[in-house]
């Protein structure tokens, strides 16, 4: 694959399998296989159709990782052909079955590692559900049982992660939905953390994703819920249309937490608690500063804005149409202007301190 690993470009994936007749702690081959794989595992599920035409698969890749799992998303084509808004029909658990073959991608050089530490007495007939019990296989009907059954295999671990499970799809044009998870704890960051977070190689047109680091995610694991949190979301569209986003699950998560989506387009704050979705409309393009899960309402937010004042180290000169950003900490590895309907209307890499500190001159553009 190349010197790194970039998707589409120099991206190493190997395909494996759990070689063992018992089931495998996906937690534990993931920290036995710290520096060499990603963190994510991708499991493959084709819930429908007969044809081998690629434009005409009813499939897609499953994730899962320490955080926890979201289910297949409808897959796109080498040509960016696809059937629509499907989505998989099965969510994978920590525990991987027998014979489950997987894909992940080799970040560096090394040996994959498999142990008997990271085998566990687990049976997919006590799946129900839930990531913590019994194995899924993604290929073939799963016996189901109670959704308030518990587990009776040996080793079923407790997961203490708080999480979110979000569900977006449209309402008018091209078919789609995604599903994204979201989870909180005082061991993980805001940043990236191996073994949490699941980056998106299969975006479509009409997506929303968790935004990391200027990179597109599926899964993402955060810091412990404040009051202050904000978690921005990427999201574009393929023309003028209308979405919906609303939670599909919580874990772990008080009912007396506030969770509300923020458009800061129509600067509206809806309520995602009441088990209603969130419906809006946009025009074409990329809108990553639209979106956004906080969890205070409006007028929390504004007397906390308002009692913070910070000196602004970042103006714009009219006259030489010219952006200036001082006192910068550290390089710009990715800059991004945004029109005020919050779509990108310029994008740079790896931009020098100097010069953002000498001026960075923008295109010319409606004011």
């Amino acid at each position: 694959g190349g010197p790194g690993s970039v998707a589409s470009v120099s991206a190493t994936t190997f395909l494996l399998g759990n070689p063992y007749p018992s089931a495998l702690d996906i937690h534990k081959f993931i920290d036995d296989n710290a520096g060499v794989i990603s963190g994510v595992l991708q499991l493959w599920q084709q819930w429908s159709g007969t044809s081998h035409e690629l434009k005409d698969y009813n499939g897609g890749y499953a994730q899962v990782n320490k955080t926890g799992a979201v289910r297949a998303s409808q897959f796109v084509g080498l040509e960016g052909a696809t059937t629509g808004g499907l989505e998989g029909t099965k969510v994978p658990t920590r525990y991987l079955p027998v014979g489950q073959g997987f894909i992940t991608e080799i970040v560096a050089d090394g040996t994959v590692e498999f142990n008997n530490g990271q085998r566990i007495f687990i049976k997919e007939s006590d799946a129900n559900g839930n990531y913590n019990n019994g194995s899924v296989f993604m290929k073939g009907d799963n016996k189901k049982t109670g959704k308030n059954n518990e587990s009776k295999s040996n080793g079923s671990k407790t997961d203490s992660l708080q999480k979110i499970r979000l569900e977006f799809s449209s309402v008018t044009g091209p078919d789609t939905k995604r599903e994204l998870l979201l989870g909180f704890s005082d061991q993980t960051t805001d940043g990236y953390d191996y073994g949490y977070d699941a980056e998106t190689h299969d975006a479509s047109n009409n997506d929303l994703n968790l935004a990391m680091e200027g990179k597109s995610m599926n899964i993402q694991a955060y810091s412990k819920i404040k009051a202050d949190k904000v978690v921005p979301l990427n999201f574009r569209s393929s023309g003028e249309y209308t979405f919906e986003i609303k939670i599909s699950e919580l874990e772990n998560i008080p009912e007396d937490q506030d969770i509300y989506l923020r458009d800061n387009l129509t600067g509206e704050y809806f309520n995602l608690r009441e088990d209603q979705p969130y419906r809006f409309t946009s025009e074409q393009g990329i809108f990553n500063l639209r979106l956004e899960v906080v969890f205070q309402d409006k007028a929390s937010t504004l007397s906390a804005e308002e009692a913070s004042i910070e000196e602004n180290y970042i103006y714009y000169d009219k006259g030489t149409n010219s952006l200036y950003a001082k006192q910068l900490e550290g390089e710009v590895t990715r800059f991004t202007l945004y029109s005020i309907t919050g779509q990108s209307v310029m994008e740079l890499a790896d931009v020098e301190r100097t010069r953002l500190t000498n001026g960075l001159e923008l295109p010319n553009m409606a004011s």
